[in-house]
């Protein structure tokens, strides 16, 4: 076959008798060819070559617009010259070549050179000097502006290619999306809490003039403003990069957007490999948002200082106690975020004023303006509510919350007086009045999102058993179920699923759900409307509105609430910063609806990360069921043992005297929750608390009994006070289903276990084992069903119904 042969003027092919000819010739440099296409294959055939069109070389490329004005302007000038010569003349230039050709001259490049004739020349001298005065300044303007379309596209050119931002020690922030208005807004009130002063580079491939428009209406303070840069380029090259100064910033963060996960996870995957090309590479630190699990080890393969940051699983969880657990779920959502007006500090004894403390309670008594929560030691794990006598060393680090940095960096430590304390209300939410039943176990999702399978596994952590959840979607059934299965089998284990098919804004579908018997009602943005965050916001807002209608007894055409005034907490999912600037706090929707901004959840906390990893670390495992501690709520009267109101200041003593740490209280008459770092203000009998102490039952994580021995197994096993569901389905994995039943029943002795442990059971360790223990007719019957009559009742099982045969 031919080989081709690309050249720098055209391209030529050569038959194979004339490869080695041509290749020598080649590497001699001797070999010219035209600028057409020469083929040999046995006849030699030369195709016509391409050539410019006059019109297209005269008015397609700036060389052909000068020569066209330049011939434009020699006909001009000789068309001057004859009519003049045909004038007969004036006294200042007469009929002769010469003269008239200066005069046209004159009149066609210096306008004005006609003012020369006095008022009494003749008409037709007049007019030929007005004439081509004219032409000649129409001409010059069209040249000039030519010459200066030349310069600016130069200029502009140049400024491409080598404009820069100089910036050092600041943030750079790859990308744009409805993220990014967050990020900076969290990064703004970091520096305002830390009383720095902050530098913003943000580097988006979007127009400029979009970009400064939403930052204005988002940001309208100067300050604010002054403290951000934009500049136009893609994150994913190296140049750009370079120009946007990411070699000397302390922080990059890149943001993903709320589209497909894989598909924002593969844009992060090139921003970062763009970062680790330069040369030399970043050395701040690089926090990826990443939207899979998979991805966020990843991120760290690649570059050594960069980590990906998989919040969406930490704001699921604080979604999910917003919804179960309202005034927990609140408090998460303050500690999530900077601009909530408290938040969790890591430092060392010296910056906090309680440098040569020997133990954590002389420190306690050393800070005025915070609380601590935790000690983090050096080189180890941190440990929440620590024990007051707990000795502390120099390198330690304690975990406090407090209003601000500033604030806490400026303790006095000091008793205040009983006349001093007044009611504060610091990093408090919007006021809401759940009135719910506790005794209601039905939770109500509106939307399918796209990750709703993630969404209902960390539900079923912290859903009482036997609860049942209900879901509003378009999608058909089977859509669904094949949809929560594609990445593992979706069984959850305290609640079933129950599905309505129906539009999330259609008033008839909602009116069919079970409002009445409901403890939460969320409404979630729908997989239909992913890429379109303001219609997704607006068609959550408009099912929120229709839904607090329905439950006000405003359509009783369609739903009759049995009792107003009891009605299930109503969550509303938003996206974008719209929903924000639309609905302030003082807006009468918020008394209706708790508003989750899950977006500017995320960006706080891969910005809390970015400076401050402990705490970052802190707040995950607070939200994990785990050993580490636990946010929980009590009345007052659990410490105090009595009516009246107490002061903040001394119920947190008592709190902390009970072992666990005061946060924060709900107010029972206006339900507003707070968390008082200060400990300010006064307590009644009717109010809550916001504790933080150690977990009730902590659960061994599945996860780490996979890598266990059988005899470490047993040992993690003995550490848990419950035998959760999912610490015995990995007990029974490891140890094997019948050592793991004797271990139960050597701890819990012959007699009916729980509910909890039933399933894991018959799931687990076989039908011989189960019924030793004695599993009661719930469990009998899913046995009956799996393993018929005669093998149920031939390991014991009773109350097998009048029906059973064998």
């Amino acid at each position: 076959s031919p080989m081709v042969m690309t050249l720098s003027k055209g391209m030529r092919k050569v038959d194979s008798d004339s490869r080695a000819t041509a290749w020598s010739r080649l590497q001699r440099g001797i070999i010219s060819i035209d600028s057409g296409l020469q083929r040999v294959s046995g006849q030699r055939i030369i195709t016509s070559k391409v050539r410019w069109n006059p019109f297209d070389f005269l008015f397609g490329r700036v060389r052909g617009q000068v020569l066209a004005l330049f011939m434009i302007a020699v006909f001009q000038i000789a068309i001057g010259a004859f009519v003049w010569m045909l004038t007969g003349g004036h006294a200042s230039y007469d009929t002769s070549f010469n003269q008239s050709l200066w005069f046209s001259w004159g009149m066609f490049f210096d306008p004005g050179t006609e003012t020369s004739f006095s008022a009494e020349s003749k008409y037709k001298v007049k007019i030929v000097a007005v004439v081509f005065t004219i032409f000649g300044y129409v001409f010059n303007l069209l040249f000039l502006g030519l010459i200066v379309e030349i310069v600016r596209n130069k200029m502009a050119e140049f400024q491409r290619r080598h404009s820069r931002i100089v910036a050092n020690d600041h943030t750079v922030l790859l990308g744009w999306s409805e993220k990014s208005l967050y990020v900076i807004r969290e990064l703004l009130h970091r520096a305002d809490n830390k009383g720095d002063k902050m530098e913003i580079v943000l580097l988006a491939d979007v127009d400029k003039l979009e970009m400064w428009q939403e930052l204005r209406r988002q940001f309208p303070a100067a300050k604010q403003q002054q403290a951000i840069r934009v500049r136009r380029g893609k994150p994913t090259e190296c140049n750009d990069l370079e120009r946007a100064s990411v070699l000397s910033a302390r922080d990059i963060i890149v943001v993903g957007g709320s589209g497909d996960p894989n598909e924002e996870d593969l844009h992060t995957g090139r921003v970062i490999l763009a970062l680790a090309a330069l040369q030399p590479q970043p050395q701040g630190s690089i926090i990826a948002e990443v939207r899979t699990a998979e991805m966020s080890g990843a991120i760290s393969q690649v570059l050594d200082n960069a980590e990906g940051i998989f919040a969406r699983n930490a704001v699921m969880r604080a979604l999910c106690l917003t919804a179960l657990h309202p005034a927990v779920g609140d408090t998460f959502q303050s500690l999530m975020t900077w601009s909530s007006g408290a938040e969790i500090y890591c430092k060392h004894l010296d910056e906090i004023g309680a440098g040569g403390a020997q133990t954590v309670g002389e420190a306690e008594g050393r800070i005025s303006h915070g609380v601590v929560m935790g000690v983090l030691p050096e080189d180890n794990m941190a440990v929440m509510v620590p024990a007051r006598h707990r000795p502390l060393t120099s390198t330690d680090r304690l975990l406090v919350l407090a209003e601000s940095e500033v604030e806490l960096n400026s303790n006095s430590r000091g008793i205040r007086p009983a006349d001093q304390l007044s009611a504060a209300s610091c990093g408090s939410w919007p006021a809401f009045n759940f009135t719910g039943p506790t005794s209601c176990r039905t939770v109500i999702i509106v939307g399918w999102p796209a990750d709703i399978d993630a969404l209902l596994h960390t539900m079923d952590d912290f859903i009482a058993p036997g609860s049942v959840v209900t879901i509003l979607s378009e999608l058909e059934e089977q859509e669904r179920e094949h949809r929560l299965s594609a990445s593992f089998p979706f069984k959850p284990r305290n609640f079933r699923l129950k599905h309505h098919v129906g539009h999330i804004c259609s008033i008839l579908a909602l009116s069919r759900l079970p409002l009445a018997d409901c403890r939460a009602i969320l409404v979630l943005p729908d997989s239909g409307f992913t890429g379109d965050t303001q219609m997704s916001d607006s068609a959550c807002l408009a099912s929120a509105i229709t839904i607090d209608g329905l439950l006000k007894g405003e359509h009783r055409e369609f739903f009759v609430p049995a009792d107003v005034d009891h009605r299930p907490r109503l969550i509303c999912s938003v996206l974008s910063a719209v929903i924000e600037r639309a609905l302030p706090d003082s807006h009468k929707l918020r008394r209706s609806a708790a508003f989750f901004a899950g977006n500017a959840l995320e960006t706080g906390l891969f910005t809390i990360a970015s400076s401050q990893a402990p705490v970052y670390n802190a707040i995950l495992m607070l939200l994990q069921p785990n050993s580490f501690g636990q946010i929980y709520t009590r009345r007052v009267t659990k410490y105090t043992g009595g009516e009246g109101e107490i002061s903040f200041e001394q119920c947190a003593q008592m709190v902390r005297q009970n072992g666990e740490v005061l946060m924060g209280s709900v107010s029972a008459a206006s339900g507003r929750g707070s968390l008082n770092p200060r400990r300010l203000g006064v307590l009644r009998a009717a109010d809550d608390l916001i504790v933080l102490g150690p977990s009730v039952a902590p659960p061994v994580d599945p996860e780490l009994l996979a890598v266990f021995t059988p005899d470490e197994a047993a040992s993690a096993m003995e550490l848990s006070t419950v035998v959760s569901p999912k610490m015995l389905q990995g007990i029974c994995e490891v140890m094997g289903a019948s050592a793991a039943v004797d271990h139960v029943d050597q701890r819990s002795g012959p007699g009916p276990c729980t509910s909890m442990r039933k399933d894991a059971i018959i799931e687990r360790a076989g039908f011989s084992a189960a019924g030793r223990l004695g599993v009661p007719a719930p469990g009998a019957s899913n046995l009956r069903a799996e393993a018929g009559p005669k093998r149920a009742a031939l390991y014991g099982w009773p109350c097998l119904g009048a029906g059973s045969k064998g």
